[in-house]
This record gives C-alpha cells, structure tokens and sequence, in this order.
C-alpha cells in the first residue's frame, strides 16, 4: 500500500513525502520458523538540481525515514519477547544519491545514479544493514510526448547487507 507525493517547490528544488505499510507472512520459512511480518513506513526526501545544460543534468537527492519493523517471532531479528502477538521497533534510516543524466537526444537518456543507504549496525542487538554504498544506472525513451518508457537497475556495493537470510535470519549482500 505505498503512497508518494512530490512537489516543484521551484525548477530546481522538488520536496516529497512517501509511506509503505506491509503486513504478511514471508514467503519462505526464517530459522524454519514462519514469520509474519509487518511494517510501516515514512519518509521525507528532497531533491535539488544543482547542474544543468542541453546535455548533461546533475542532482542531489536526500530522505529520512523512520520505519517500524514488527514481527511476531523472537527469533527474527532477535529481542525482547512477544506482547499482544508481535513484538517492533523503530529505527531511523536515510540516504543520498547523486543522479547524473546524459542526454543523448530530446526522446533518449541515460542515467547514472552512485548513493549510499544509511541504516543502524545492529536491531535488538543482532546484526543489521549497516550502511550499503550502491550504484544505479537507466534509460529513459520518449517516443511521444505523453508516452515514456524507463528502465533501470541498482546494485548494492556494500560494506553492509541488503538482504536477510532466510536459514538463520543473518544479514548479507545479496545482488
């Protein structure tokens, strides 16, 4: 159930709000236990151009985030026990990124896009994300005015993990 609104402030300077709530069990037994899940999410963010030409644009992205991670195993990101079926915290987190785009012609663009997650070492004293450095990079493709089509990948780059072992809950560096 995600919403996002972003706002022109000016040409340059865009503000956004955005928030996620989730509440399932994971697909796949943690610790051989089933584990239902829930989270809920805000953030913050603020986007600024800080360079542009016909060819080449440059900008900065920044956001906070509180999110709340709740889960009704003590075994999944460990700590204290389980009251009223589900035990959480809430942790704060943020990133930056600096997306660059290269213009090619007025329909077609690339874009490369190096940021940096910032979340806590540990959660309830076990091993956590940490911060994850990450590259992104896209296409974008106009044909009509009203008609665009994108594309785009990141990859983690680490130190820290993105992902969470499903057979003992430990923190990795998934692709």
């Amino acid at each position: 159930n995600p919403f996002k609104i972003d706002v022109g402030i000016t040409k340059r300077l865009q503000l956004g709000l955005a928030g996620d709530l989730f509440s399932d069990s994971l697909e796949r037994p943690v610790n051989g236990q089933s584990v239902k899940l829930k989270t809920l999410t805000g953030a913050a963010e603020l986007k600024y151009q800080v360079f542009k030409t016909d060819k080449l644009a440059v900008g900065i992205l920044g956001s906070a985030e509180l999110l709340n991670i709740r889960t009704d195993k003590t075994s999944f990101l460990s700590g204290a026990p389980i009251l009223n079926g589900f035990s959480g915290r809430t942790i704060f987190a943020g990133s930056l990124q600096v997306p660059l785009t290269y213009s090619l012609n007025k329909q077609f663009q690339v874009h490369l896009t190096p940021g940096v997650s910032f979340f806590p070492e540990t959660f309830k004293g076990s091993p956590f994300y940490g911060t994850v450095f990450n590259i992104g990079a896209g296409v974008s493709w106009q044909p009509l005015k009203r008609l665009n089509f994108f594309a785009d990948v990141r990859v983690p780059l680490g130190p820290g993990g993105n992902s969470i072992r499903a057979s003992n809950a430990s923190i990795f560096k998934g692709v």
